[in-house]
């Protein structure tokens, strides 16, 4: 167990490095996920890690993965991906031939497969299009993930039925696993960057999805991702955050769009 002191330096650490803010009650999220750490950076406490991290930065990168939430599915929530593949991909492409969407915390890679999947639905041969999904996630160990593309016929089984199993991935190695398609995988890339210090780069994006992250930042670091994202859409650009998030507060730089019964909102 970890003294007061010990933990507060640790919520201070992941604060620093990530915007993620902790509290009293995510002491059992520091003991489970950073427990194990010690051993592997030949510390005896919780206090000694942190401190090791802050001039080691492979023991850093390890708390940052450690602490990142990469709960996620195919397809998950559903609403987003049927927005993008029946309205704002259709009415973007009318424009032109290309199309840029960034999923801003892709975790090990679900959600941005899930948008290649929805649109291979509706243009059939995306060689035909200039597309680019690009994914970002704070973990480098998800980002590893969801470049090799491979995942068990578990995490499969998460959002996706037998037929689109079968038509989008194929068996890898001998463990039983399913490598994502060649055609997808083409017109998706993964870096990556933390969403309130990164670098990012301007005016690419048509869509950005980026569902159930603000939720874990304070008010003023909430304010600076979406001014970030606002930066990064072309004008008219469309931002998808998650179903319980309110965008209230940012009435200067979005405005309130709907399609059927999803709400979207659209770069002033």
């Amino acid at each position: 167990m970890f003294t007061d002191a010990e933990f507060l330096a640790a919520c201070e650490f992941v604060f620093k490095e990530t915007g993620i803010v902790l509290d009293s009650t995510k002491g059992y999220l520091i003991e489970g996920r950073l427990k194990p750490l010690e051993q592997g950076a030949n510390v005896s406490t919780l206090g000694d890690l942190i401190k090791k991290a802050h001039t080691d930065r492979a023991i850093k990168q390890k708390i940052i993965d450690a602490v990142s939430t990469n709960e996620t599915y195919f397809f998950r929530d559903v609403k987003p991906f049927d927005l993008i593949k029946n309205h704002l991909a259709p009415t973007t492409l009318e424009k032109g031939n290309s199309l840029s969407i960034w999923s801003a915390a892709s975790s090990t890679g679900q959600e941005a497969y899930s948008i290649a999947m929805a649109l291979k639905e509706i243009l059939f041969d995306l060689t035909k299009y200039r597309i680019k999904i690009t994914g970002s996630d704070i973990s480098t160990e998800a980002v590893h993930k969801a470049n090799h593309g491979v995942y068990t016929r578990f995490e499969l089984s998460r959002g996706l039925s037998p037929v689109q199993i079968s038509r989008y991935f194929t068996p890898f190695g001998t463990t039983g696993d399913y490598k994502i398609d060649d055609e997808l995988r083409s017109v998706v890339q993964f870096g990556q960057a933390n969403l309130l210090t990164t670098p990012l780069m301007l005016g690419l994006y048509d869509i950005v999805l980026c569902r159930n992250v603000a939720i874990y930042f304070n008010k003023s670091d909430k304010r600076l991702l979406f001014e970030r994202v606002h930066r990064t859409l072309k004008p008219r650009g469309a931002l998808l955050v998650g179903s319980t998030e309110s965008m209230l507060e940012y009435g200067d730089l979005f405005e309130r769009g709907q399609y059927h019964n999803t709400v979207y909102y659209i770069k002033k």
